[in-house]
């Protein structure tokens, strides 16, 4: 079934319900099946009929006080018309973006004050609230919030589709937002989406996106009742069609009866309407991408855990986002559609993840190398740019052979649990509170720090701890809470390490350790490759990257001293058996073994997977999947044969450059913000970016030192608890745009620098959400490049002589934002492309390189008059004076047929 009946627009502008049809719906109840349902069709009509009423009034209130009729949703869809026209001015397209930038800015302001307020109120009583919600039935995850025309719901799992697990409500969440910015990549001209963000505050998560001029009845393709009413308008097919080949998507049957069945090129669930401006509206995209192969371990997996958008566009077959799923239960093929998600996450985890490992490891030795650290390196964004989720962290680390490529992974896994632990905390806070108070949740935040950063005096074994995590862990049992609400209390936080319980710092690590096999496919205990002994998660804490220029056989001198002595005493030490998940277990918890730090896999990992095989085929068959597979297929090498993810000359470029900069690397502990680089920044710095805390100067200092005589974070560490707001990666483009457009129109240097600085820092925000998308990738390396360009002619004073230097940081990253935009546009020429990098190439002396693009520009567009007259001075700079006659004649022509259409358009 889908995990909310009720699509949040149809109860959008529902008003208070009159008595008569309170009275009319409580009777439906008392009446035999036949009458009941009747009345309830005529409660229904009777609601629809009301919501048009109501939104009628008000657009002709709006109208007679001569305000936008659409409100948000006009406002965005009139700016955007005008930045997509073709035949637009260009002074009308800037003045375009501004708007546009000024409307992004303005909604998410107003998401971010709603939101907050809304999310500290949300046990608060009705009759109490700011903001009261649309209905007063149900609990707070069903309720719903209209402010200035923007609506509000919490991302909670009210219906319990997933046991209750609010991580996994947020992740759907998460999946709308993904969903709408892939469709909207698309470009297709008759395809509308509304403004949407989420917002994260004190563990809540809310949904929050623009009114749109839509109804029960405007419904023409997918379903609204879970799939027993199903729509497939012939021309919305044709739309469908058009943007699910350029997904990747597989057309099907869904729907819950077989008369009501409809071939669909989405997931049934995908709503399209036909709105009262004739606009097509599209909705409710959260399950846009097929699921990954199922896992056992967790409760509907299937409607969550999703392959990557980058993924499904390398890979050669289309998949159905309804597999495993029973809207595909009439489906003849439903036993095809199942078995190619299996071969796909085969391949995903047999291919895509080895390579992605291996390009990771020369990124992190590259950092490493050339600055001392990684900081620069995001690493989310190389997992998705690869199409693997970050819930495959485990089965990268599988694949890692470097120490420190391993440290950062787990830094990231642990950050990650941390964050939902930390939410978990808050949300029970809340519940406990339930009024708008911060200090009870400063305290949340300040004791969870002392957990995990404050080690008790004496060191001990977490697996060796009375308490070892379960071998079933329950997500929604966080044993450290109540630990820690019995141990740290306020004058607590002002006590010396020392104070720390046992029984709340091991019951902390447990709660996380029991989370790790779930979320995230990490196996435990971890092999260090290279080392000695296996890593204990605590230690994590209280250990030093390694010098990538160290020639020490010790393999365990990246430990401090008394880790080593701890390690040299218990180097094999493992957690219970019960506290590893079994391998068989689940199809994707099958591939993460220790063997797969060595050369050849051991005897027992076959065996693991063997059975992980088998066990996989029974879960998979009880979904109706009859597929057979066996675990002596040689999947390795049919996957090895197929397309590559990416082109091998730039991992080339990658490798080559980190082998030059290993050989000169500096073995200087780099200082950031007055603290050394190591596991325990590179894990509190990723979990305040993720959480929205912030903390102050003296916070940091406390990593410096001796992990067991740290000083302990107090109140006046944490500076405050802020919002997290994700939007759509347009917004980021259109504020990059603006802001590129008023570096060139500035007279100032020093403004216009600025200006390159933030366009790049909105385009690199956008690269996070999607970071294969082209356009995004031409326009940070594009205002990269103008930056260059003002930075090394001293203010723009002297641009035609200007020469990058190819060892400069920042001509490099420049240089890979083009590579990178040039790998996703492999197979599709692009002129403007080729033609950008043609002339950022010329700036680095690669003359050879760069006439390359020029005619590559050219031949993908023989009348692309910029390229030609560029190509031309590049001809004579170079002393090629008599080819480029031809070519100057050409650029004339082009200039006439040019002016002349100009003329006629006027």
């Amino acid at each position: 079934s889908k995990f909310d009946t009720a699509s949040v627009y149809d109860v959008a502008i529902e008003t208070e319900a009159s008595d008569s049809l309170l009275s009319l719906l409580s009777r439906t109840g008392k009446e035999d099946d036949d009458v009941a349902e009747e009345k309830n069709q005529e409660a229904e009509a009777i609601v629809a009929e009301a919501i048009e009423r109501e939104r009628a009034e008000r657009m002709e209130k709006q109208r007679n006080f001569g305000e936008d009729v659409g409100g948000w949703n006009g406002r965005f869809q009139g700016c955007l018309a005008k930045v997509t026209a073709k035949n637009v001015d260009e002074t009308e397209r800037i003045s375009a973006y501004s708007e546009l930038s000024t409307l992004a800015q303005d909604f998410i302001h107003c998401v971010n004050t709603y939101g907050k307020i809304i999310i500290s109120e949300i046990y608060t009583d009705v009759a109490n609230k700011t903001v009261k919600p649309m209905t007063n039935m149900g609990f707070a995850g069903g309720d719903k919030y209209i402010v200035g025309d923007i609506l509000f719901k919490f991302a909670v799992d009210s219906h319990k589709l997933f046991g209750g697990d609010d991580f996994a409500a947020a992740k759907v969440a998460g999946h709308d937002r993904k969903g709408l910015i892939s469709y909207f990549d698309c470009k297709h001209p008759h395809l509308h989406f509304p403004l949407l963000a989420l917002v994260d505050f004190l563990g809540f998560r809310l949904i929050s996106m623009s009114l749109l001029p839509i109804g029960r009845q405007t419904l023409r393709y997918g379903t609204a009742d879970a799939g027993v009413t199903v729509f497939a308008d012939e021309v919305v097919q044709r739309y469908m069609q058009e943007t699910g080949a350029l997904l990747n998507l597989k057309p099907h049957f869904a729907g819950q009866r077989a008369v009501s069945r409809k071939y669909l090129c989405a997931a049934v669930d995908v709503e399209v309407h036909l709105g009262t401006d004739n606009r097509w509206y599209m909705l409710d995209l959260s399950r846009t991408f097929p699921p990954t192969g199922p896992d056992r371990r967790v409760t509907n997996g299937h409607l969550y855990q999703l392959f990557r958008a980058e993924f499904l566009r390398c890979y050669p077959h289309p998949l159905c986002s309804d597999a495993f799923s029973g809207f595909i239960r009439h489906d003849p093929k439903r036993r095809e559609h199942n078995a190619e998600i299996v071969t796909a996450t085969r391949h995903l985890l047999q291919v895509t993840v080895p390579q992605l490992a291996r390009h990771l490891e020369r990124e992190v030795l590259h950092h490493l190398s050339q600055h001392g650290h990684t900081l620069g390196l995001c690493l989310s964004q190389l997992f998705h740019s690869h199409g693997v989720n970050m819930r495959f962290i485990g089965h990268v680390v599988a694949h890692t052979h470097h120490l420190a490529t391993t440290l950062l992974l787990l830094c990231e896994a642990l950050a990650r649990c941390l964050k939902a632990l930390l939410r978990r905390r808050m949300r029970d806070t809340m519940h406990e509170v339930k009024q708008p108070q911060m200090a009870p949740y400063r305290r949340v935040v300040i004791n969870l720090l002392n957990q995990v950063f404050q080690p008790p005096t004496a060191p001990s074994s977490l697996h060796s701890h009375p308490h070892p995590p379960s071998s079933h862990p329950d997500p929604h049992r966080d044993p450290a809470a109540k630990a820690s609400s019995r141990s740290h209390s306020h004058s607590h936080m002002h006590s010396s390490p020392t104070e720390q319980p046992d029984s709340v710092y091991f019951a902390l690590w447990s709660a996380v350790a029991s989370l790790l096999p779930i979320y995230f496919s990490l196996q435990l205990p971890v092999r260090l490759p290279g080392a000695l002994c296996d890593l204990e998660l605590p230690s994590l804490v209280s250990i030093r990257f390694p010098d990538p220029s160290s020639t020490s056989d010790d393999p365990t001198a990246f430990l401090d001293p008394c880790l080593q002595q701890q390690h040299a005493s218990s180097s094999h030490s493992t957690l219970p058996a019960a506290a590893v998940p079994s391998a068989s277990s689940s199809f994707l918890a099958s591939s993460t073994t220790t063997a797969a730090f060595t050369s050849a896999p051991s005897a027992s990992a076959s065996a693991s997977a063997s059975s992980s095989s088998s066990a996989f085929q029974q879960a998979t068959s009880t979904a109706g999947n009859a597929h057979s597979m066996t675990a002596s297929e040689d999947l390795g090498n049919a996957a090895a044969s197929s397309a590559m993810m990416f082109n091998s000359s730039r991992e080339d470029i990658f490798l080559s450059r980190s082998n030059r900069l290993i050989s000169s690397s500096s073995s200087v502990v780099p200082i950031i913000d007055g603290v050394t680089f190591t596991p325990a920044y590179v894990l509190l710095k990723r979990f305040v970016d993720m959480t929205g805390i912030v903390l102050t100067s003296s916070a940091w200092r406390k990593l410096e030192g001796d992990p067991s005589l740290r000083a302990p974070f107090t109140a006046i560490d944490l500076a405050c608890i802020d919002t997290k707001v994700k939007h759509t990666n347009l917004i980021n483009n259109v504020e990059g745009t603006f802001l590129h457009v008023e570096a060139m129109r500035t007279n100032s240097s020093e403004a216009a620098l600025d200006y390159f600085s933030h366009a790049i820092s909105k385009f690199e925000d956008a690269l996070k959400a999607s970071p294969n998308n082209k356009q995004t990738l031409m326009n940070c390396a594009n205002t990269s490049a103008k930056m260059l360009e003002v930075e090394f002619s001293q203010g723009g004073r002297n641009l035609s002589n200007v020469v990058f230097d190819m060892q400069d940081l920042r001509v490099q990253k420049t240089d890979e934002f083009f590579c990178r935009a040039l790998d996703v546009a492999a197979g599709e020429p692009d002129a403007v492309l080729y033609f950008h990098y043609a002339r950022f190439l010329e700036r680095c002396s690669r003359f050879e390189r760069a006439e390359n693009y020029f005619l590559r520009a050219l031949e993908a567009n023989p009348n692309y008059e910029r390229c030609l007259r560029a190509y031309l001075r590049f001809l004579i700079d170079t002393g090629r004076e008599n080819e480029s006659t031809l070519l100057l004649e050409r650029a004339r022509a082009i200039q006439v047929i040019t002016q002349s259409r100009q003329t006629s358009a006027m």
